[in-house]
C-alpha cells in the first residue's frame, strides 16, 4: 500500500509538472505575440532617432481595414497599430490579423471621433510587468515616481491625412470600473463647452505630478487598461496633444 506521504510527494510532483508546462506555454504564447508585433513593424520607418515615424497605413489597411492609427511610447514595447469598430468587444480577444488571442489588439472606443473629437479613448490589455505587451507598461506611471520624467511623451499617428503628433502625459490614476458615475465621467465624448473642465477633472485625480499645460484647443487621449491589483479597477494614463 502506498503511504500518505508518498501520495503527497506524487501529487506535488504532478502539480510541479503542470505548473512548468503552463509557464512554458505562456512563455511560448508571449514570444509568438511579440514576434507578431515585430512583424507589424515592417510598415514603419524612422528617418532619425528623434524623428516621428513614417507609417505605411495603406499596407496596414490592406491587412486590416479597421486600422485607424498607431500609438507609440518611444523606447518601450508600446508601438502598435490601433483599430476601431462599431463596438468595444471585437478586439478584446482578436489579433490584428483576425486570429484569436488573449492579448487582443489596441483599439479605439467605438464612440471616439479620431479626427474631429476633443478626446480619444484607447484600450489595451495588461499582461503584467513580466509580460510587458500591449498596455502593461502603463502601470509604471502609477507605480514608479520617475517614470513620467523618463517617458513623458507618446506619439499618435492617424491613418488618414498623414497626421502625426506628440502627446504629453498629464495624469495617471485608478478608476473604479464598478462605479457608473466614475465610468461615465471619463469614457465619453466631450462637448467643446465642457472640455476644459473635463481635462481639469482628469488632472485633479492624478497620482503623479506633472507640469503639463492643458489646452482646450488640443486633443486628449485616454489610455485605459486593467489594474494589477483588482479586476474592478482600470489604470488610466491621460495625454494632451502638443
Amino acid at each position: 500500500m502506498v503511504s500518505a506521504s508518498k501520495w503527497l510527494s506524487i501529487a506535488c510532483l504532478l502539480l510541479a509538472v503542470v505548473a512548468i508546462s503552463f509557464a512554458g506555454y505562456a512563455h511560448m504564447q508571449n514570444r509568438e505575440e511579440m514576434n507578431f508585433d515585430k512583424g507589424l513593424g515592417k510598415a514603419v520607418t524612422q528617418q532619425t532617432k528623434d524623428s516621428l515615424l513614417d507609417i505605411d497605413f495603406a499596407a496596414l489597411k490592406t491587412r486590416n481595414p479597421d486600422t485607424v492609427g498607431w500609438i507609440r511610447l518611444p523606447g518601450t514595447v508600446i508601438n502598435y497599430p490601433v483599430v476601431q469598430t462599431g463596438n468595444n468587444k471585437t478586439y478584446l480577444d482578436k489579433r490584428f490579423d483576425g486570429q484569436a488571442t488573449e492579448y487582443g489588439t489596441i483599439f479605439a472606443d467605438y464612440r471616439s471621433k479620431i479626427y474631429s473629437g476633443n478626446n480619444i479613448i484607447l484600450y489595451g490589455h495588461n499582461q503584467s510587468y513580466t509580460n510587458p505587451v500591449k498596455f502593461s507598461l502603463l502601470h509604471k506611471y502609477l507605480d514608479e515616481p520617475n517614470y513620467v520624467k523618463e517617458h513623458p511623451f507618446f506619439e499618435f499617428y492617424k491613418a488618414e491625412g498623414g497626421i502625426k503628433r506628440r502627446y504629453k502625459v498629464f495624469s495617471a490614476f485608478l478608476l473604479n470600473a464598478k462605479n457608473s458615475a466614475e465610468v461615465n465621467a471619463v469614457y465619453k465624448n466631450v462637448a467643446d463647452e465642457d472640455y476644459l473642465s473635463y481635462l481639469e477633472g482628469l488632472k485633479n485625480r492624478s497620482v503623479i505630478q506633472t507640469e503639463t499645460e492643458l489646452y482646450e484647443n488640443k486633443q486628449a487621449i485616454i489610455l485605459s487598461t486593467c489594474a494589477n491589483r483588482s479586476n474592478d479597477e482600470r489604470a488610466l494614463v491621460c495625454l494632451i496633444e502638443m
